[in-house]
């Protein structure tokens, strides 16, 4: 899936208390009717059918309201139902019937606690299991990594940032989980993964799922109802995790399960053709490989795509790596971003500012609120990476964030967050405050057509820096319309050329190039050639 695991699963609890492991005698139970349902629950959690599990369990122990084997296995089912409240209350009430035998239920109690923002009991708890001292290695590294979070949150919450989170509303959200959200440079179009059922009806919540690309035009101060990509972008596989480039001509975006893949995901490319937009192509090695790669986001200038993989020669799980695009136009082997960016578990959702010198990703990795949080680094040098910077309580918390993108201005930011659980995974608008903003971008926003007939011209343009004279950016025009857009620093002056082969530019062409930016601080010289 291009969303990725979000959560450690509890479901060891299902191979622990078993009914082919266990014998009848080995319950806290004697109740052979509350056995009888506990077994038929395991049974349906090995369907996925959680919601059925949770149900019979339900029965089982008012059979017996002391089956501690009953509450450890409504706590898993209630975990895979990303339900965290109720796996703390099932393993409160395991403790109370005898799970104390389990001390296993104390590593599980803190996780839930420490997932639900209740910090200091997820402390207390995770102290008592490591006092029980049975404690494996795997177990030890995720306890005393609650302990270390659990702490950092504490301490964070005490200095919250600037936040009032803003929930897109209906047109973009639904029952559905939303999120990666991507956004045009003049911030006219806005692109989204949607997670969405295949059946309705089918009891199998996650075989029963596919994520697909949708997308919503901003109109009269709103954005508009949001509308599915369709066909051929949109199959009935995995489409997601997408990235528009600065003009929303070009769509970077992840897709699994393909005959044409070479891993489980990889990454595909897709073009704005008038109202539709052509066959996704995969972008092949070296970018792609035999693992995942997911989540792409395209630099400014069109040279740098990051992305994140479980491919060999990373730190941890995901890492996020990039690839440079080379002057024969190929992208180059893919490089890790190193220990300053990756960590031993999971970075995702890289965002490269428009900037080039900022970029924006989830990990749960770095100390944290809980599950993944949004952090930013800013670029030192060619290829070095500051220490990522936790972008704070209230933005963070004990959900999960994941997913972030910031206009070219540098103000404004949207995300997806789970932190409404009845509402499931929406995107969510902020005004970003200062200290984590990236640096100051425009955009130069131009249409090429021919000065007698006014038809478009699919006309390249580059932008060079007058005062380096080295090229900033270059791109072709649409030929379906003639436009073209373009992110740039501000507070420097360009020189932008715009050329045509086999067409003979006369003077008043240039009355017919219309540009516009978003600040009146850019200035520049227009000059045509053939």
């Amino acid at each position: 899936m291009c969303l990725g695991t979000f959560r450690y699963f509890l479901f060891i609890t299902a191979l622990l208390f078993n009914p082919y492991y266990l014998k009848a005698q080995d319950y806290s139970t004697r109740s052979k009717k509350a056995i009888k349902l506990y077994e038929e629950a395991n049974q349906k959690m090995h369907i996925y059918d959680y919601v059925k599990a949770i149900e019979i369990l339900g029965q089982s122990v008012k059979e017996d309201n002391n089956f501690t084997e009953a509450w450890l296995l409504m706590a898993d089912a209630y975990d895979v139902s990303d339900n965290r409240e109720k796996v703390v209350e099932c393993c409160r009430n395991a403790l109370r019937s005898g799970a104390d035998k389990y001390p296993v239920t104390y590593f599980f109690l803190s996780q839930a606690l420490y997932k639900t923002g209740k910090y200091e009991d997820a402390l207390s708890n995770a102290n008592i299991f490591l006092e029980k001292n049975q404690v494996t290695s795997s177990q030890r590294k995720i306890i005393n990594k609650i302990i270390t979070d659990s702490n950092f949150a504490l301490i964070t919450i005490q200095h919250p940032v600037p936040f009032i989170p803003v929930n897109l509303g209906d047109n973009i959200n639904t029952k559905y989980d939303e999120y990666w959200p991507s956004l045009s440079a003049d911030e006219e179009m806005m692109a989204f993964t949607r997670l969405i059922p295949k059946n309705e009806n089918s009891p199998n919540v996650y075989k029963n799922r596919q994520e697909d690309l949708f997308y919503s035009m901003y109109k009269d101060n709103s954005w508009q109802k949001s509308i599915s990509f369709g066909p051929p972008l949109n199959t009935m596989d995995n489409e997601g995790a997408q990235f528009l480039t600065s003009d929303g001509k070009t769509m970077f975006f992840t897709a699994c399960n393909r005959s044409d893949g070479l891993g489980k995901c990889d990454i595909y490319i897709s073009e704005k053709l008038g109202n539709g937009w052509s066959v996704p192509v995969n972008l092949g090695e070296p970018v792609n490989s035999g693992y995942s790669e997911k989540q792409p986001s395209l630099s400014s200038d069109g040279k740098s795509l990051y992305f994140s993989s479980n491919r060999p020669g990373g730190k941890g799980n995901y890492d996020i790596w990039v690839s440079v695009l080379d002057e024969n136009g190929k992208w180059t082997n893919p490089v890790n971003l190193g220990d300053s960016i990756n960590t031993p578990e999971d970075e995702q959702s890289p965002f490269i500012h428009p900037d080039n010198q900022t970029l924006y990703f989830s990990s749960n990795g770095w100390p944290g609120m809980g599950g993944h949080d949004l952090y930013f680094s800013r670029r030192l040098g060619i290829t070095g990476w500051s220490k990522p910077v936790n972008l704070g309580y209230p933005i963070n918390t004990f959900a999960d964030e994941v997913g972030i993108v910031v206009n070219a201005r540098g103000d404004h930011a949207y995300f997806s967050s789970n932190r409404i659980p009845e509402k499931g995974r929406d995107i969510f608008e902020f005004d970003l405050y200062p200290e984590a903003r990236p640096l100051l971008v425009s955009y130069l926003k131009g249409k090429v057509f021919n000065a007698e007939n006014r038809t478009p011209l699919d006309a390249k343009f580059e932008l060079i820096d007058l005062k380096s004279s080295q090229l900033v950016n270059q791109a072709i025009a649409s030929k379906y319309t003639g436009e073209f857009l373009v992110c740039i620093p501000t507070d420097k002056d360009y020189d932008l050329n715009v050329s045509k082969r086999v067409f003979y530019f006369i003077p008043k062409i240039l009355r017919y190039l219309e540009l516009t930016t978003n600040r009146n601080h850019i200035s520049w010289i227009s000059r045509f050639s053939q």
